[in-house]
């Protein structure tokens, strides 16, 4: 399927696919009205994070992809693994907590984290995160939002 003719009243918009699952949503006339992205995580690779190869992330979205976002994706932390001490300058990073439980440490402040639970850390605050709990995996979703 290359292109989809979508009617709302008496306006006419057309889908075209651009590379794999990126779609544009365009006028008669060529001009994008829209841009999206349908990401399909059982084809995702997995990748190490950069403050420790060692627990695995899967990134559905990048910077790039949608304005302001840096990176939306998700990690899973093994047992007696961590996130090493770090801030970033420019980005403010949300996570959150699907799988498991464990300990994030925001400017010296410990927080235990739980399944349900939400941390959002401001840009310039010193953050890790590490799995102190045996037998489990300490899954997060988290994305970063450029400042």
């Amino acid at each position: 399927l290359k292109h989809v003719m979508l009617r709302q009243g008496d306006k006419q918009w057309y889908q075209r696919r651009v590379r794999g699952t990126k779609w544009k949503l365009v006028d008669r006339f060529g001009s994008i009205v829209r841009t999206m992205k349908v990401i399909d995580t059982s084809s995702l690779h997995s990748e190490g994070v950069s403050h420790n190869p060692d627990i695995l992330k899967h990134v559905m979205l990048r910077k790039g992809d949608i304005q302001h976002i840096n990176q939306f994706a998700t990690s899973i932390i093994p047992y007696g693994k961590e996130a090493s001490k770090h801030k970033h300058t420019d980005m403010s990073e949300v996570f959150f907590v699907l799988k498991g439980r464990g300990l994030m440490v925001v400017d010296e402040r410990e927080i235990e984290l739980k399944e349900g639970m939400c941390v959002a850390v401001e840009p310039e605050e010193f953050h890790e995160i590490r799995n102190n709990v045996p037998d489990q995996d300490l899954v997060l979703l988290y994305f970063g939002v450029q400042m």
